[in-house]
C-alpha cells in the first residue's frame, strides 16, 4: 500500500478538488502516479466513471471518503492532456494508459521473444487469448491497444502485419490486422 498510497493519501483535502492552481497541479499529479500504479498492478484498463467511484483508489474506506465526480472527470481531463487516457462509451467510461505506448510496446516485445515467437506467424485472436489469462501482464488490454502495440512494432520493423486475405498492411493501411509475423532480425 505505501509504495501506491503515498501519506496524503490520509488526509481529507487530497479528495477536494484545490483552488489554488499551483496545488491543483501538483495534486494531479499525485494523483496520476496513484492511478498509474494502481492499475497496472490491477491490470485495468477500463475504468468506469460511476461504477469505480466508490472503490480504491478513489474511495479511501480508512477515511471512509472519496473523489467527487466532477473532481475524477477532471483528473481523466488532465490524462487526456497528456496522452494517458480516452474517453470511451461517451465518458461513462475511460481507458488508462498506465505506461505510455513505447514501455507497453516494449513488454510485449518481452513476451514475444520470452514464447519463442520469434520468426512464427500467430494471429492476433490467439495472442489476445494468451494475454487474457490473469497472471499475463497484458490481462484486460483492449482490443484497439494491442493494435496500437502490433502497428508500432511494425513501424519499428520488428513485427510483419497480414489481413485475413493474408496480403501484408503497409503503414497506413486501414484494414483489420488478423495475422502477425515476427521479424526474427529484429532482435
Amino acid at each position: 500500500k505505501k509504495e501506491i498510497f503515498p501519506d496524503i493519501y490520509d488526509l481529507p483535502p487530497f479528495f477536494t478538488l484545490q483552488k489554488v492552481e499551483e496545488t491543483k497541479n501538483r495534486q494531479f499529479e499525485m494523483w496520476h502516479e496513484i492511478m498509474f500504479k494502481y492499475f497496472d498492478l490491477d491490470n485495468r484498463f477500463v475504468i468506469h466513471i460511476d461504477k469505480d467511484l466508490k472503490k480504491l483508489p478513489f474511495f479511501n474506506p480508512k477515511l471512509q471518503i472519496g473523489l467527487k465526480k466532477h473532481v475524477l472527470v477532471n483528473l481523466v481531463e488532465s490524462l487526456i492532456d497528456i496522452k494517458r487516457a480516452e474517453w470511451v462509451n461517451e465518458g461513462a467510461s475511460f481507458i488508462i494508459f498506465t505506461r505510455d505506448i513505447n514501455s507497453l510496446a516494449e513488454k510485449i516485445w518481452q513476451w514475444i521473444k520470452d514464447h519463442s515467437l520469434l520468426n512464427e506467424f500467430e494471429t492476433v485472436e490467439n495472442t489476445k487469448l494468451d494475454f487474457h489469462y490473469e497472471k499475463s501482464p497484458f490481462f484486460n488490454l483492449p482490443d484497439f491497444l494491442l493494435e496500437r502495440v502490433l502497428l508500432l512494432l511494425r513501424d519499428q520493423g520488428r513485427v510483419y502485419l497480414f489481413d485475413e486475405d493474408y496480403n501484408q498492411l503497409h503503414h497506413d493501411d486501414e484494414r483489420k490486422i488478423v495475422l502477425f509475423k515476427i521479424d526474427p532480425k529484429a532482435e
